[in-house]
């Protein structure tokens, strides 16, 4: 109770000493919660149904393989559709398929969000009811969601023309329909249009299944998963039903598993070590009232008592404060993710009592801890030397601190061996991140010893330039050395892992548009927003000019494997469809046996990375497409795959029909230079609205704007990063200047005036700061350089020098600007010095 009375006297005296920890604290458990929450929410993957909401059970095709979500959706045919119709205690059934349209609007598509059209008779699932008009009943006939119509402005009668799987379809809009709820747009042909827009006849995205009376919902369910074979469909019912209507949001759902666990596991270990490091500053730099109560009798457990309890008056208000937004900012986090299409859009936002108490707990626990770890140096300190006051020194670092930072040194240097050795390409990354914290934990944990020979050789320098102001630093930084590397610490975290974050994504987006542009020989790309048909390029081909035309069609798949195959050959990898007669003119894939050429028919090219896997030219391989399909495939070529960068090579068509809009991203073209770009503009225009021509150089920038996606998250973990070494920065460097009160005023007792004391602490502080940059600049090169090294592009950090010099440079001025501030703010008045205690 005494120890508790007198943590809370020091707490409301000493409230600007004890601000820093508490915003740190608070910060930890805001952002290590978020992180939870964003763990739970894609663990529980929640994506409520709504166009599909009435039918109490759902099925829909398998929509994974060995655990990885496909890429395309898998379908029902027609033979399990009819086994459940004939299942007892069925009501009835209602087929559903959506077929990605794109609406025209003055010969362009319009700035519409993603729309599909679907058959009327699903319209029952919503329930959509009519408003105005009549259902559709001709092929032509067209109903549209209230939404769209207010949008496009449409009405009973009135022509609407749209893009189906690269075809211009003409329809008259028959009736408006709406729904109960909000709903994304929709609109409804009849049953039999939807199946010929599908190009799948007989086959349905999802099923609908409503009981007979008195059959529950979960009797039915087992009824249907027992009639069909196992592992062929997915049989849906209550807040499950969602993932048929979102098949891809499973797969962005687990995408968003890492990204939270590694943001959580980089928070927690930042927030760890600079709440440790700010709460050991403040009981270092209450020394002097520890020694004053060990002088009257205090007993080290009640001194431990005593800093325990201020950590835990400090931490639970901060925990409560930074619990208060999390919900929101999680919210918005989420929101941003799915807007840069790393989460499912609808994924419903979960922050269980698991994240909040985690991230309460941590910040508590993390400050009890730091305090009592503090604590332990300060209470061995004689009395006699803490009352000596600042010019006291403070013990050799610790034996564990010693050995927590050597293991943190080697751990770092593991993983640094394991990302250039053992990994190629953007995968290094998940080793190369880790290892920049072991790095920056291992300098921060060792930094009283490693400091002492930077600020020595720097010390002398400054002596040498600035013979007076260079001359007081120098002493005051030998003889403080412990303490300057408190200040240290956080510069160097704040430049080192900012700089080594921006420096592995600017890498890997460098080391991935370098591979692209090696690969892509094509002088012209053409592409729209619906996609091209891949007729097209063949419609290319005749025109004057172009030597060659390829469609390239895009998706992802896997080797079909038996049981007890190699785990590694079970990941999706990307599939790319080219037409085989133009593969070898449009790309420089190098080929090292048999030729692109052959690609047509049920045909493939693999990398030459896989002859090490038992495949090779003439080998027959079992491929499952992304819409769950499995094809035999015979190889007719082998060829280099990009370092890193896993890619299989099949003909165009064969890909696009395993694809769900069946056609291509775009069609590269290979000209003699003397075709007319205007006008491929125009023939492409005539089949694909909205279509465009553009150079190699405009390609290659737009891909290189396409891998901005990831960076984003980067972007947010530097924010996040930098929150707290600015508040353990600042809380250093102005600690350190008050904690200096007695030499500056011994100082201008000696006949210095103020601005003479302001240049000598101007001088320490860039001393500081440019030793934190040197070991920061450390840090960074050791995390960035084995990275560039896994890409294949050994040598400086890829991306602009301005991001190192941007980093550096706002470090050194917020810790000067910091310290001449506080400086300002201490009375170094001599006449002062009488009332020191």
């Amino acid at each position: 109770m005494v120890a508790a009375r007198l943590a809370r006297r020091n707490i409301r005296h000493q409230l600007p000493g004890f601000a820093a920890s508490f915003f740190a604290l608070a910060l930890a458990a805001l952002l290590v919660t978020v992180c939870g929450a964003l763990l739970e929410t894609g663990l529980r993957a929640d994506v409520p149904a709504q166009r599909l909401a009435t039918a109490p059970v759902l099925v829909t095709g398998v929509q994974e393989y060995d655990g990885e979500p496909l890429a395309e959706r898998d379908r029902l045919g027609a033979g399990p559709v009819r086994v459940i119709a004939a299942l007892p205690g069925v009501a009835r059934t209602v087929g559903d398929v959506s077929v990605p349209v794109t609406v025209l609007r003055g010969g362009a598509p319009a700035a519409l969000a993603a729309i599909a059209a679907h058959g009327w008779s699903s319209a029952r699932l919503t329930p959509y009811r009519l408003i105005s008009g009549r259902a559709p009943a001709a092929p032509g006939d067209v109903v549209v969601d209230r939404g769209t119509a207010a949008r496009l402005h449409l009405a009973d009668g009135r022509p609407l023309r749209v893009i189906a799987r690269g075809t211009v379809v003409a329809l008259r809009v028959s009736g408006i329909a709406g729904a109960g709820s909000a709903q994304a747009p929709a609109m409804f042909v009849t049953d039999a249009r939807a199946q010929a827009l599908l190009g799948r006849p007989g086959q349905v995205d999802t099923l609908g299944v409503y009981p007979d009376r008195g059959v529950t919902v979960a009797r039915l369910a087992g009824r249907i998963t027992a009639a069909l074979p196992a592992g062929t469909a997915l049989v849906l019912t209550g807040a499950g039903r969602g993932r048929a209507e979102f098949p891809a949001a499973a797969g962005q759902s687990s995408g968003l598993i890492p990204l939270a666990a590694a943001s959580g596991g980089i928070m927690v270990m930042v927030a760890v070590f600079i709440v440790a490091s700010t709460l050991a500053l403040s009981v270092q730099l209450r020394r002097r009232q520890i020694a004053l109560l060990r002088a009257i009798g205090a007993t080290p457990g009640q001194l431990r008592r005593l800093v325990l309890s201020e950590a835990v008056l400090l931490a639970v208000p901060a925990a409560g404060l930074g619990l208060l937004p999390a919900a929101a900012l999680g919210r918005r986090l989420l929101a941003a993710l799915a807007g840069h299409g790393l989460a499912a859009e609808r994924l419903v936002y979960h922050q269980g009592l698991i994240p909040a108490a985690s991230g309460a707990a941590i910040a508590v626990l993390t400050g009890a801890a730091a305090a009592l770890v503090a604590a332990r140096e300060a209470i061995r300190t004689r009395p006699v030397e803490a009352l000596a006051g600042d010019g006291a020194p403070l013990r050799r670092m610790s034996r564990p601190r010693l050995a927590f930072g050597l293991v943190a040194l080697a751990g770092a240097v593991a993983l640094a061996l394991v990302t250039a050795l053992a990994f190629d390409g953007p995968v290094a990354a998940s080793t190369a991140a880790p290892s920049a914290l072991l790095w920056g934990l291992g300098l921060a944990l060792l930094a009283p010893a490693l400091t002492r020979p930077l600020l020595w050789l720097a010390g002398s320098a400054a002596a040498v330039l600035a013979p007076r102001a260079g001359h007081v630093a120098m002493i005051t930084l030998r003889s403080r050395a412990a303490r300057t590397a408190a200040v240290i610490t956080p510069v160097m975290l704040a430049t080192g892992l900012t700089s080594a974050l921006l420096y592995l994504q600017t890498s890997q987006q460098a080391a991935t548009g370098h591979a692209y542009a090696r690969e892509l020989s094509a002088d012209l790309v053409a592409s729209a927003p619906a996609g091209l048909p891949l007729s097209a390029a063949a419609g290319l081909r005749r025109m004057p000019g172009v030597v060659a035309a390829s469609p390239v069609v895009t998706s992802e798949g896997f080797f079909d494997l038996p049981r007890g195959s190699d785990p590694r050959d079970a990941e999706a990898i990307p599939l790319e469809g080219l037409d085989g007669a133009a593969a070898s003119e449009v790309t420089r894939y190098p080929v090292t046996a048999g030729r692109l050429s052959g690609l047509h028919g049920d045909t493939i090219a693999i990398p030459a990375a896989d002859r090490e896997r038992g495949r090779d030219l003439g080998d027959t391989v079992s491929l499952r497409f992304g819409d769950n399909a499995v094809r035999r495939l015979t190889v007719v070529a082998v060829f280099t795959a990009p370092r890193g960068y896993p890619l299989l090579l099949l003909p165009a068509g064969l890909l696009a029909a395993h694809t769900a809009t069946g056609l291509a991203g775009q069609v590269l073209v290979r000209t003699d230079g003397r075709a007319d770009r205007a006008a491929l503009q125009q023939a492409l225009r005539a089949v694909a609205p909205g279509a465009r021509v553009t150079g190699r150089t405009a390609t290659l920038a737009a891909f290189s704007a396409q891998q901005q996606t990831g960076a984003w998250v980067t972007y947010l973990l530097v924010a996040a990063v930098l929150a707290y070494t600015t508040v353990a920065l600042i809380n250093a460097t102005a600690a350190a200047a008050a904690g200096r009160r007695r030499p500056l005023r011994l100082l201008r007792l000696a006949g210095a005036s103020r601005g003479q004391v302001a240049r000598a602490m101007t001088v320490d502080a860039v001393l500081v700061s440019g030793t934190a940059v040197a070991l920061g600049t450390l840090l960074a090169l050791a995390t960035v350089l084995p990275f560039d090294s896994a890409l294949g592009a050994p040598g400086l950090p890829a991306g602009s020098p301005w991001i190192y010099l941007t980093v550096t440079s706002a470090a050194v001025l917020l810790t000067v600007g910091v310290t001449r501030l506080a400086t300002r703010l201490v009375n170094t008045d001599p006449g002062a010095g009488a009332a020191m205690p």
